[in-house]
């Protein structure tokens, strides 16, 4: 009985430790998400469109210009509940302003705080649910990590496995790595996962979507500002190098394939553009002499039924919105501002990101009152205005960019 008590008890405890032991899914498959969609492309098509009941809500929001806050450029934007965060490359600064447009603090290697100064950011990545802004220095073996508060947390060595997710994204909990085809920290392998999420409560591990190193490396692709699109929304959208299909990231289905973009034949990468040795080292080539072909879609965000996107190919960038109702796309070049917008811009060159129901995007204040200027001398045109964009007009133009937040019917 005793004996029977103790095998028992083994088993128990063996069973324990295999549910305790972190699991490593080396072949994750990526299914459809329940309401996958394909959204059809036409360039044309998508140039005519009834912009009559298009607009509800454009807001000007002038961003607080003082010498401490000045920045020249909005590299990436992130939106938090009670802030918007922008990265200046150029400036190799974040600033964090609150709602209202006021500049409330900014993240700088001469922080005081720091104990090691960075040297450059590539981009930032921002966890929600624990309050913490992290990136890559990309000129040192450091990532740094801070409150969005803008006061410095942490900063530790990258691992190895750091240097070879190439981007990360952490969502609810779950570390998302996006590796874009960079294997020379690592030793050379048959095939590398292009995604991993990792959850940082078990360490549960789980890769997807994998690639062949020896056929295709970093140096033989156009990367993109910015790989994964948080709309405030219960999961994560995420692009990916070569590829048409949009990944979604929940807790629940955990990836799944969002939508795809179908493109014409005469606007599309060859079947085998990754995974044929005939394209090795020759890809960027390949582009830049195929300069039709759409390489790569980013810049996804959604805003009740409606969701951006923006295609890249060598010979042009162009926004879209697409509809869900009526299933259309809608050049964003073709959208035209009437008396009910002041004929002012609508939407700015590329979205970068969602606030509530607001697509939210910037025009350099320049530009902005260069068409003020244009249209001031036409009858009750400045009495028409609202005060905000009166006093973004006083000011002049040595103000930072102004941010549009642009709300459409649904």
């Amino acid at each position: 009985m005793e004996k029977r008590l103790f095998i028992l008890s083994f088993v128990l405890f063996f069973y324990g430790c295999l549910q305790n032991k972190p699991t490593v899914a080396e072949h994750g498959d990526v299914d459809e998400f329940k309401d996958y969609l394909k959204i059809s492309y036409d360039s044309e098509q998508a140039k005519t469109f009834d912009q009559s009941g298009l607009i509800d809500t454009v807001i000007y929001l002038p961003l607080e210009t003082r010498k401490d806050c000045e920045f020249s450029h909005i590299d990436q934007l992130e939106v938090s509940k009670s802030h918007f965060i922008i990265l200046d490359k150029g400036a190799n600064e974040i600033f964090f302003y609150d709602k209202k447009g006021r500049f409330v603090n900014k993240i700088s290697p001469y922080n005081k705080d720091i104990p090691t100064p960075y040297q450059a950011i590539q981009r930032i990545s921002i966890d929600k649910e624990k309050g913490v802004l992290a990136f890559n220095d990309i000129h040192s073996d450091k990532i740094y990590e801070f409150g969005l508060d803008a006061k410095f947390l942490n900063q530790r060595t990258r691992t190895i496995s750091d240097d070879n997710k190439s981007d990360f994204h952490v969502f609810d909990h779950n570390e998302i790595s996006l590796n874009y085809f960079y294997s020379s920290a690592v030793e050379r392998q048959d095939e590398l996962p292009a995604i991993t999420i990792k959850n940082n409560s078990n360490n549960n591990t789980f890769n997807y979507l994998y690639y062949n190193p020896n056929i295709i490396d970093h140096e033989d692709f156009i990367g993109l500002n910015k790989y994964f699109y948080d709309s405030n929304l219960n999961y994560l959208l995420i692009a990916k190098p070569y590829d048409y299909t949009i990944y979604r990231y929940d807790t629940k289905n955990m990836l799944t394939k969002y939508f795809t973009l179908e493109l014409p034949a005469e606007r599309s990468l060859p079947e085998d553009f990754i995974s044929s040795e005939f394209y090795s080292t020759k890809r960027i080539k390949y582009l830049k002499g195929n300069h039709a072909v759409i390489y790569s879609i980013a810049d996804i965000y959604e805003a009740g039924n409606w969701m951006s996107l923006r295609t890249y190919s060598t010979g042009n960038i162009t926004n879209y919105l697409y509809y869900r109702i009526n299933k259309k796309l809608l050049d964003l070049n073709y959208i035209v501002s009437t008396n009910r917008t002041y004929f002012l811009p609508i939407i700015g060159r590329e979205i970068l990101g969602v606030d509530s129901d607001y697509f939210v995007s910037t025009v350099p204040c320049a530009l902005l009152i260069k068409f003020i200027t244009e249209e001031i001398g036409k009858k009750d045109y400045w009495n028409s205005l609202p005060e905000s964009l009166k006093a973004i007009y006083k000011a002049g133009n040595d103000q930072n960019n102004i941010l549009l937040l642009t709300k459409l019917k649904s």
